[in-house]
């Protein structure tokens, strides 16, 4: 089983067991560890082996979202706070429930995160918490006063409504320890706010911050949970077209330049030629191969030209970089088919590298155009119906 096929696998089965268990309980961080370890050694070697020194890119990294630069693979730890965050909402939102009186143990990461992800309408305020819930243009008391807040006993924090403390300023009561000058000063604050709170006759409202209609879902948490990441310019490119999942992988490997190229194997101190095995002209980075190459620059202008592009010479940029360069050439309807036609010519381009290297067979750019028909044809046969309006013109 290939790589592709392995990540079919820990997305479906091996990260999918511990789900229903994470929507109830925290799993342990070690046995987190141990299934990471389990799925990232079947990924990356196939087997149960350690996968110390064969892994591609780093588990944090291939657990992101796709969008991300990931593989989406799930995060078990954001996935159980997202999971568990359900039964927060609920609590909040549906009091009929049996059990929303009670106390929901779940852990501090999840009552964090659910306090930032949950805006509060003021309404009749018999439901809105005045000290902890997100009511105040956004935000909470808890935010605004955390030294003042810190004075305030927990049973009130917890408890107190928005309604009973603006009943005779009862909230000021609630205040029971020696203010300091900070506390004093966030007292100030807070009092000119709660001066303008209006009470309505209707009931209050809560909005999920993450989800376009206001509600939780546990897709907008955890998505939510992920935003901090740093998104990778035109990885989506690649998800979003139609090409093999194993093309796809590779053209993901090659996004983060973790192909062992000879550029690569340098860096780390391994023997290698350097210079690259289609043109032996310079230097053999993975952008190399795959755009600045003089034989690869012979396919790309070979096809392009026949499809009527403006052939473009590649800069110093990335891979995604020239692939928007050129599918920006063309009308919306066609950049489908052309992002096929992009992942079937650089596949073809690495498979031809390896072949020097491994196999030491040559074929020059006709023979190597001749196995990108034949492969296009059959990727149109399997579903590429894009690709094949390209290929009619």
């Amino acid at each position: 089983m290939n790589k592709s096929g392995r990540l079919i696998v820990v997305k479906s089965v091996a990260s999918a067991v511990p789900i229903y268990t994470l929507m109830a309980n925290n799993l342990p961080a070690w046995a987190i560890d141990e299934i990471d370890a389990i799925c990232r050694n079947f990924l990356w070697t196939g087997g149960e082996q350690s996968a110390r020194g064969k892994c591609s890119v780093a588990w944090p990294i291939v657990c992101r979202l796709k969008e991300l630069g990931g593989l989406g693979i799930a995060d078990l730890r954001l996935t159980g706070i997202a999971l568990q965050s359900k039964w927060l909402w609920l609590q909040k939102t549906d009091q009929d429930r049996a059990w929303s009186s009670l106390d929901i143990k779940v852990s501090s990461d999840v009552h964090a995160f659910f306090a930032i992800s949950v805006l509060a309408i003021l309404g009749n305020g018999m439901r809105i918490k005045f000290w902890e819930d997100n009511w105040m243009d956004g935000t909470s008391i808890q935010h605004l006063a955390p030294n003042l807040v810190r004075l305030v006993p927990a049973h009130f924090r917890a408890n107190r409504t928005v309604a009973q403390a603006l009943m005779e300023q009862r909230w000021t009561r609630d205040i029971t320890n020696t203010l300091n000058p900070r506390a004093i000063q966030e007292l100030d604050l807070i009092w000119d706010i709660v001066q303008g709170a209006v009470l309505q006759d209707r009931e209050d409202q809560f909005i999920w911050r993450w989800s376009t209609n206001g509600q939780y879902s546990a897709q907008s948490a955890y998505r939510a949970l992920q935003s901090g990441s740093i998104p990778i310019h035109g990885v989506n490119l690649i998800w979003n077209s139609w090409a093999p999942l194993k093309v796809k992988m590779f053209l993901w490997l090659a996004v983060h330049r973790r192909h062992w190229t000879a550029e690569r194997r340098i860096r780390h101190g391994l023997q290698s030629h350097t210079n690259c095995l289609l043109c032996d002209q310079e230097l053999e980075t993975i952008e190399h191969i795959l755009v600045r190459c003089s034989y690869a620059q012979q396919i790309w202008w070979l096809i392009l030209q026949h499809l009527g592009f403006v052939v473009l010479i590649p800069g110093n940029g990335s891979i995604q970089e020239w692939w928007h360069q050129l599918r920006n050439q063309l009308l919306s309807h066609k950049r489908k088919g052309f992002d096929s036609l992009f992942a079937l010519i650089t596949w073809q381009l690495w498979k031809e590298r390896n072949a020097r290297l491994f196999r030491d067979a040559v074929s020059t750019p006709l023979q190597l155009l001749g196995r990108i028909k034949r492969e296009g044809d059959d990727w149109i046969a399997a579903g590429a119906q894009k690709l094949g309006s390209l290929f009619c013109e």
